[in-house]
């Protein structure tokens, strides 16, 4: 007796949406150019993000518009937001000032290397980073003086100083080690920063 048995299709991946691939490869591709700079290749843009490098280009026109396009999203206020919220506040001022100095050495280094990467490129990147860069300045100097109002009773100087002050000290300690220089670790400057460098002062 033959038993009738249903035929049920094999599932298959629906493949993503033209802007959620894109989305996926930017994603796959911002830590490559960190490390990589403008030196990254197709092949190691489609080994991260886990596709063939067909895909890529059935996504985007060429590696210059990914690299385009990854510039443009590691200068977003979403990317910047990810960088604040990556690591906890504890909520002490000595506490709030090495986090907030762990993230600005960060994010300095990433604006270090993508800022570098569109000054060479042909296309509009550049003046476009030039846009979005002062537009994640001021928000992160305000969401800095957010976090650090709640001590301004322990500063001798307003938040908006203070997180002026720690902004200056994090730019030039990153631009201090990426000259392959000795510089200063980051206990030392905060130590400098909330008790200052003479001796009666402490």
């Amino acid at each position: 007796m033959l038993t009738h048995i249903a035929w049920v299709p094999v599932s298959r991946a629906t493949p993503l949406p033209r802007d959620e691939r894109r989305a996926a490869i930017v994603d796959a591709t911002l830590p490559l150019l960190e490390a990589h700079g403008d030196q990254l290749t197709s092949r190691q843009v489609a080994d991260a993000a886990g596709v063939a490098e067909g895909t890529i280009f059935r996504a985007f026109d060429s590696l210059q518009d990914v690299i385009d396009a990854t510039i443009t999203e590691g200068l977003s206020s979403a990317r910047l937001l990810e960088q604040l919220r990556a690591e906890p506040f504890p909520g002490d001022l000595e506490g709030d000032l090495a986090v907030a100095m762990r993230v600005l050495q960060r994010y300095h280094y990433r604006i270090r290397v993508i800022i570098h990467i569109s000054h060479a490129s042909a296309t509009s990147a550049k003046e476009c980073a030039r846009d979005q860069l002062t537009d994640r300045h001021r928000e992160l100097v305000g969401a800095l003086v957010e976090r650090f109002a709640p001590h301004a009773h322990e500063l001798a100087v307003s938040p908006e100083s203070f997180v002026q002050f720690i902004l200056i000290v994090a730019h030039g300690r990153q631009a201090h080690t990426s000259l392959g220089l000795t510089h200063l670790d980051a206990d030392a400057l905060i130590d400098l920063a909330l008790t200052g460098a003479r001796k009666d002062a402490r």
